[in-house]
Order: C-alpha cells, then sequence, then structure tokens
C-alpha cells in the first residue's frame, strides 16, 4: 500500500555470531544446574535468583 511505511529488519551476520557466542556462555554455565531438581530449585531463592538471572541474560537486547 502507497505510503505505508514497512518495519525492516536487518541481519546483521557479525551480529547474529555474537548472539549465538553469548547463548553458548550461558547454556554452558546453566549446565551445571542440570541436575538439580524442580523442588530443589524451588527451595532455595538464591538459586532460583541465579538461575532466572541467567536466562534473563539470553533474552537482553544487544542493541
Amino acid at each position: 500500500i502507497q505510503g505505508e511505511v514497512e518495519d525492516e529488519v536487518v541481519l546483521r551476520p557479525e551480529a547474529i555470531r555474537e548472539r549465538l557466542r553469548e547463548l553458548d556462555r550461558v547454556l554452558e554455565e546453566l549446565s551445571q544446574y542440570r541436575d538439580r531438581s524442580v523442588s530443589e530449585i524451588e527451595a532455595s531463592l538464591s538459586l532460583r535468583w541465579t538461575i532466572e538471572r541467567e536466562l534473563m541474560a539470553v533474552r537482553k537486547d544487544k542493541s
């Protein structure tokens, strides 16, 4: 439609590679909690916060 601005997403290969490297680092860090049970995580506020913070690191914007 004429006069309408489309949202464009610009994909920069290096930015994508950096995000994937960051994801690998976070997943490696989270792997230390793999053997913890859900109830153990729920019972420990500090453990929950640590895991949640790591998950948030995956979502953060790198603008």
